[in-house]
């Protein structure tokens, strides 16, 4: 497939490369932009889903409302995971219980997760990379 017939209404159709469209309503300049056959990639058009780590610091103009946010979010995963281990405990524990504190584990993972992220300016650093204590404390000779 060509790139003029990419640019074609229907099928069949071609366009000359320097013959411009006729003059319509919505485009009176008679301009047309030259098609590619490739798709554009997601993180040029916004609101795509492009942004596939978004530094935490750009979700509200105001950190401390995130940062209270955040903690009391963690807080109340902590209170509902502790409550159904001691229901767990009292009572025996079923599989709905169990599954529903590995779900909220998994968000307090989560998190944790996103909290690391935004301590390190929105890069995420595995921990093996962290330094170790052989290699000294935070000053190097």
């Amino acid at each position: 497939m060509s790139l003029g017939d990419v640019d074609a209404k229907f099928p069949g159709q071609s366009f000359e490369k320097n013959i411009a469209p006729s003059p319509s309503r919505e485009n009176p300049g008679q301009v047309y932009p030259k098609s590619d056959p490739k798709a554009a990639p997601a993180e040029s058009i916004p609101g795509t889903g492009g942004e596939h780590n978004p530094p935490l610091s750009q979700a509200l103009s105001n950190p401390f409302v995130l940062d209270d946010a955040l903690n009391a979010l963690d807080h109340a995963l902590t209170r509902a995971i502790s409550i159904m281990e001691g229901d767990a405990d009292a009572s025996g524990a079923s599989a709905e219980g169990e599954t529903l504190t590995n779900k909220f584990r998994g968000w307090q993972s989560e998190l944790f997760d996103l909290r690391k992220r935004a301590a390190r300016g929105g890069q995420e650093v595995a921990d093996d990379q962290r330094g170790h204590a052989s290699q000294g404390g935070f000053f190097a000779d």
